[in-house]
């Protein structure tokens, strides 16, 4: 299991001022990010999740269903993997080049 941690407070209420738990799409993607970084899945991730510390809440998900469910239909997990190694070693290639021109 991916746990990523979390200790922002969360939005105020304009009318009550009680600040709320919520997650932003933002922070499951940077998981999902972490998910797919594992390239050669060494770590096998098949559950991840995000702690709130704040408010003491787990949010966990499968891997597959997360991906299929924001993708909307079922996700290769080893070709995002892939493809994501493929834009690695691109920009890295890229980087490489470019200080070999200056």
């Amino acid at each position: 299991m991916l746990i990523e941690l979390k200790t922002r407070l969360g939005t105020a209420n304009a009318r009550t001022g009680i600040r709320s738990d919520a997650l932003s799409l933002a922070d499951i993607r940077q998981t999902i990010g972490y998910t797919l970084f594992d390239t050669t899945d060494q770590f096998a991730i098949h559950t991840v999740a995000l702690y709130s510390a704040r408010y003491g809440t787990l949010h966990r998900w499968s891997t597959q269903a997360l991906f299929d469910s924001l993708a909307g239909e079922p996700v290769d997990i080893a070709a995002e993997r892939a493809a994501v190694w493929e834009l690695l070693a691109a920009d890295s290639m890229g980087r490489h080049q470019i200080h070999a021109v200056r």
